[in-house]
């Protein structure tokens, strides 16, 4: 506390100036002037300033037989006043002396209004610092000569209390007490946590923000920093604070961190195993890469396999992955690839086919080819020699550069086999020759040459067409020929047989009704070797042959024997029922393929069929038939039978 040093020393020279002039006056008039004088009680007697408790005045007038003309009362002052007049006026009779004074008082001490800190709070309410508190108040009576103005720096509390004054200028003290919070302690920083776990491996491979976490015994912690750490890579530490509520910062705490964002670097590529063929690889290969990474280190690398698409530049891209999880970027590893067989495209023959479409000996083909990314490397010539067949195929082949090879069929008609000729047999009657025979199906045209031949000829053709039988009635009776039957197929295959026979005449009986009588003939086996002689009937069926198979689209030709006296004859055609009736002056009768009959139309389809002829004498509205030649059946069959 303090004290108005200027103020109290100005009353008191008050006091000293008015006694020295009492003095002297009183000096130079003892005598004829009144003396009055006071005095107070409690000190100072002299009445000058502030009293803070009850004060009294006594005065004391001399001569004692002076008169009082006003005043001169002695009191007691018990309540407070600013300042109350008082006098004393005496008259001795020569002269009046008046002592005026004024009597002030107050044991009020002073009201405090308040503190005010010299600064706000540092923080939530809370000073972390020294601070002043300056304080004021009010007086009524003396009015406030001074106040305190505290500083507070602990310790730390809450409440922190710090007491402050103010004095009046008559002295009185009052006292107040203002409460803060203070904590000037800084908390602990205890430890921080990534916001999420590591990446991969312990390792972080992206920004990551780190939560600190602290304690303070008093004003709690307000916060910790959350650290945002993008880098640079390697073992590091995050350092991070916290802070109370009264503003205080701790000390720094680290955590370890391993961090990793860059990617590793892929350094090559190895395949499994060298190309299969000048360089190419023709099928799958495997390629493993590798890499390096300079701070968590490379953890795995791409083995791929490779396996499309065909390219002389292909590439199988791999990448690195580190311990963090960073992945590096591509790397393509170059080889040249073709999986797939080269085209073969063409197969080109050496010579046309032989007869009809169809090829009857060896024929080569060569090969033609095309690859579209290695290239082609050879397509070698192929032969085909069998086996027959109507759809028969070989088989062409290219290599490409890269190894692989490519097939493909090629069809063709290919027949190196004769059809077979059996059963051959000459058959003389009167001036004709019946041949007959049996072929494969394969055959599809017979020739006969004879020698000798017809006329002047030594030889002649006397037949050519299919079948299974032949009438010649161009011969001598008593000449023996000599019958060339030839088979041919398709494919100009053929194989001939020669058989031989002497037409002879006798006479011929005719049976009661127009029959026919059995006569003696003389057959020769081929080769001309004569059979034994036997009775045989003369007139017969030739052709087709008994179980004949005619393939569908030919026109079958039915052949007989002539019967002596015939003038004409009549063919049935059976298929469940009668399908064709028909008349010829000839011994043969070539079916059509479509007809009619009945009314109905008919076809020559695949089936079973049987015929039968009659021969007929003089006018056919007479209908006279002899005995029926004969009753045959053939086949007709699908046509690739």
């Amino acid at each position: 506390m303090r004290w108005s040093t200027y103020a109290g020393w100005r009353a008191l020279l008050a006091v000293l100036a008015a006694s020295l002039l009492l003095s002297l006056l009183g000096a130079e008039r003892a005598e004829a002037v009144p003396s009055v004088t006071y005095k107070c009680s409690p000190a100072p007697q002299n009445c000058v300033g502030w009293y803070r408790s009850n004060v009294s005045i006594d005065w004391t007038i001399t001569p004692s037989d002076a008169t009082v003309v006003a005043g001169c009362q002695d009191k007691s002052f018990t309540t407070d006043t600013p300042g109350t007049n008082e006098f004393c006026k005496v008259d001795d009779g020569e002269a009046t002396v008046t002592v005026e004074l004024k009597m002030r008082v107050d044991k009020t001490a002073p009201t405090l209004l308040g503190g005010n800190p010299g600064r706000g709070a540092d923080s939530n309410g809370w000073y972390n610092h020294p601070v002043s508190v300056a304080f004021s108040g009010t007086d009524q009576t003396s009015g406030i000569d001074a106040c305190s103005t505290v500083t507070y720096s602990g310790p730390d509390r809450d409440p922190a209390s710090l007491t402050g004054s103010c004095i009046d200028k008559a002295g009185n003290v009052a006292t107040l007490g203002y409460g803060l919070k203070y904590d000037s302690t800084a908390p602990v920083a205890t430890g921080g946590q990534p916001r999420r776990q590591a990446d991969r491996n312990g390792w972080h491979n992206r920004a990551v923000v780190v939560d600190f976490a602290g304690t303070d015994g008093l004003s709690g912690v307000l916060g910790c920093t959350s650290t945002s750490y993008s880098g640079p890579d390697g073992a590091v530490r995050v350092p991070g604070t916290c802070t109370d509520r009264a503003g205080n910062v701790s000390s720094s705490v680290s955590v370890p961190l391993s961090y990793d964002d860059t990617a590793p670097v892929v350094t090559g590529g190895a395949a499994a195993r060298g190309p299969d063929v000048s360089g190419w690889y023709n099928h799958p290969v495997s390629v493993a890469f590798s890499g390096s990474d300079a701070t968590s280190g490379v953890e795995s690398c791409t083995a791929a396999t490779y396996s499309a698409p065909d390219s002389a530049s292909a590439s199988q891209p791999g990448t690195c992955t580190d311990r963090a999880g960073n992945r590096s970027n591509q790397l393509g590893f170059g080889l040249k690839y073709d999986a797939t067989p080269p085209q073969v495209t063409s197969a080109t023959a050496e010579r046309g086919p032989d007869v009809n479409g169809w090829y009857n000996g060896p024929v080569e083909f060569a090969i033609a080819g095309d690859d579209a990314t290695a290239g082609i490397l050879a397509c070698p010539d192929v032969t085909y020699a069998g086996p027959d067949g109507a759809a028969a195929s070989l088989t062409g082949r290219c290599t490409d550069r890269a190894g692989n090879q490519g097939s493909r069929a090629f069809g063709l008609k290919f027949d190196s086999t004769a059809p077979a000729l059996m059963d051959l047999a000459a058959t003389p009657a009167d001036r004709s020759v019946a041949l007959s025979w049996r072929t494969t199906p394969d055959a599809d045209s017979v020739g006969v040459t004879r020698t000798p031949g017809v006329g002047q000829e030594s030889s002649s053709v006397v037949f050519r067409g299919p079948g299974t039988g032949f009438v010649d009635g161009r011969v001598d009776n008593g000449v023996q020929y000599a019958y060339e039957v030839r088979v041919q197929d398709p494919a100009g295959n053929a194989r001939s047989e020669t058989v031989s026979a002497v037409p002879f005449a006798q006479l011929v009986p005719l049976a009661v009704g127009g029959g026919v009588a059995a006569a003696e003939t003389v057959t020769t086996t081929p080769g001309g070797a004569s059979a034994p002689t036997a009775r045989v009937r003369t007139a017969h069926l030739i052709a087709p042959a008994a179980g004949a198979v005619i393939r569908a689209g030919r026109r079958p030709l039915l052949r007989w024997t002539p019967v002596p006296g015939a003038s004409y004859y009549n063919v049935q055609l059976f298929r469940g029922g009668k399908i064709l009736t028909a008349w010829t002056r000839q011994p043969q009768h070539r079916l059509e393929l479509r007809w009619r009959h009945g009314g109905r139309r008919y076809r020559l389809t695949p089936g079973e069929y049987h015929w039968i002829v009659w021969p007929g004498f003089g006018l056919r509205s007479k209908a006279d038939y002899g005995r029926r030649i004969g009753r045959r059946a053939f086949e007709v069959a699908p046509a690739g039978r």
